[in-house]
C-alpha cells in the first residue's frame, strides 16, 4: 500500500563545509591576484586587506546557527533563523532548484527578500531530495 503525502515536512539547514570550502578557495585566489597583479605595492596591500576584512566578515555568516524551515498544509512555508520564532514566508519564483545545491529565494514579513544556498551536505540525502521535491511541486521548479 503506499505511504500517503505527509501534510507538514521540518528541514534543519546547517552551513555547508563544501560550500565553505569554495568560498575561502574564491577568498586565497582574491589574495593571491591581489599580489601578483602589476599595480603599486601599495594598492596592493589595500586589495589585500580588504580581501582579507571580507574573508574575515564572510566567517560571521558560516558561525550562525541553523536555519529552520518547515511546510504546513495549513500555513504554508515558514522560516526560523537564528533560533528566532518561525515566521510565514513565500518561498519566491526565482528560486533555483540543481541537482547538488538549491538557491532558495524567500520574502518574510520582518526581512525584504532573502536568499539561502542549500548544499546538498547541508540535509540528510533523503531530506535533501525531499526538499527539492516539495519546492518543485509548489511550483520552484527553474533550474
Amino acid at each position: 500500500m503506499a505511504q500517503p503525502f505527509l501534510t507538514s515536512h521540518f528541514f534543519a539547514i546547517k552551513p555547508s563545509p563544501r560550500l565553505r570550502l569554495v568560498v575561502d578557495l574564491f577568498h586565497l585566489s582574491a589574495m593571491m591576484a591581489s599580489v601578483l597583479n602589476s599595480l603599486a605595492i601599495m594598492y596592493q596591500f589595500l586589495l589585500l586587506a580588504a580581501v582579507a576584512l571580507l574573508w574575515r566578515a564572510s566567517w560571521k555568516y558560516w558561525k550562525t546557527s541553523a536555519v529552520l524551515l518547515r511546510y504546513t498544509k495549513n500555513n504554508g512555508w515558514e522560516v526560523a533563523i537564528n533560533g528566532d520564532d518561525y515566521v510565514a514566508g513565500e518561498i519566491l519564483a526565482d528560486t533555483v532548484i540543481t541537482k547538488w545545491v538549491i538557491f532558495l529565494r524567500f520574502k518574510t514579513a520582518r526581512q525584504s527578500t532573502m536568499s539561502l544556498p542549500i548544499a546538498n551536505d547541508t540535509l540528510s540525502a533523503d531530506d535533501f531530495r525531499r526538499l527539492r521535491v516539495i519546492l518543485t511541486l509548489s511550483g520552484c521548479e527553474r533550474n
